[in-house]
C-alpha cells in the first residue's frame, strides 16, 4: 500500500460516519525507518553535531545498541546527515566528520534486522551474547573508552 492509499482509506471511513471531512495525516509508522524513532534519531544527530561543532570535535560518530528500531533510525540519521540531505546549521554543512553509526547488536538477533540495519548504513557490532543489557553495556563501554556519544534507546 502507498502513504495516500492508507491516508484515504481513513478519510473514506470517516467521512461515511459524518459529514464530509479534509483529513490531514502525518503517519509515524510511513516513517524510513518504519516507527516514530526516525524523527528524534534526526534531531538528536543534529544535537550532537552542533555540540561537536561548538567544540571544536572533528570527527563525531554515534554508538547505540539495539535490535530494531533505535538501530535503524540512528544509522538512517547519521546517513542522511553525511549526505547532507539534511542541514540544520547556518553554515550549511557542519564540520565535524560524522561516521557511521556503530550499532552494537545481541549474539542472536534476527538476520532480517541485521540486514536493516545494515541497509540503513550502520557499522554493526555483534555482542558477545545474546542479551540486549549486554549490548547496551558493551555500547556504553566503548563509547566512555572512545569518547564518543552513546545513544541509549534499545529496542
Amino acid at each position: 500500500m502507498t502513504r495516500n492509499h492508507r491516508a484515504n482509506n481513513l478519510a473514506k471511513w470517516v467521512s461515511s460516519h459524518g459529514s464530509p471531512i479534509e483529513l490531514s495525516l502525518k503517519l509515524e509508522s510511513e516513517q524510513s525507518t518504519g516507527s516514530f524513532k526516525a524523527r528524534g534519531a534526526v534531531v538528536a544527530i543534529g544535537a550532537l553535531l552542533k555540540v561537536a561543532n561548538a567544540a571544536g570535535v572533528r570527527d563525531v560518530q554515534a554508538v547505540t545498541a539495539s535490535t530494531g528500531n533505535h538501530g535503524k533510525a540512528t544509522a538512517r540519521a547519521v546517513s542522511l546527515w553525511r549526505s547532507g540531505e539534511i542541514r540544520g546549521f547556518d553554515q550549511g554543512r557542519p564540520s565535524a566528520t560524522l561516521s557511521p553509526a556503530r550499532v552494537h547488536v545481541p549474539s542472536n538477533v534476527a538476520p532480517h534486522k541485521l540486514k536493516a540495519l545494515r541497509d540503513a548504513g550502520a557499522d554493526i557490532i555483534v555482542c558477545s551474547k545474546p542479551d540486549c543489557a549486554i549490548a547496551e553495556s558493551e555500547a556504553r563501554s566503548e563509547a566512555e573508552a572512545t569518547a564518543r556519544p552513546a545513544a541509549s534507546g534499545v529496542t
